[in-house]
């Protein structure tokens, strides 16, 4: 007989998965971003993007970063409880 407990629940599985590749995906944008931020502090006139465009993107890179950590983190220690 098919249990339904035991059924993999793929969308769990995809969330999970999600979270990781969201992490990633924000850490490797901030790369390019400190990049062109260093550029730009060195060179005002380097980037076409204000300064203050420069520092609304970057908090919110920031933001989203520390978001998706604080969620992992919340997620791992429910787990291991």
């Amino acid at each position: 007989m098919y249990d339904l407990k035991k059924r993999f629940n793929y969308s769990k599985f995809i969330i999970e998965i999600l979270k990781y590749l969201w992490l990633v995906f924000n850490c490797l944008l901030a790369i390019p971003y400190i990049i062109a931020l260093i550029e730009k502090i060195r060179r005002p006139e380097f980037k076409n993007l204000s300064t203050n465009e420069f520092i609304s993107f970057g908090i919110f890179l920031l933001i989203s970063i520390i978001l998706n950590l604080l969620w992992l983190y919340k997620l791992k220690k429910a787990h291991f409880n």
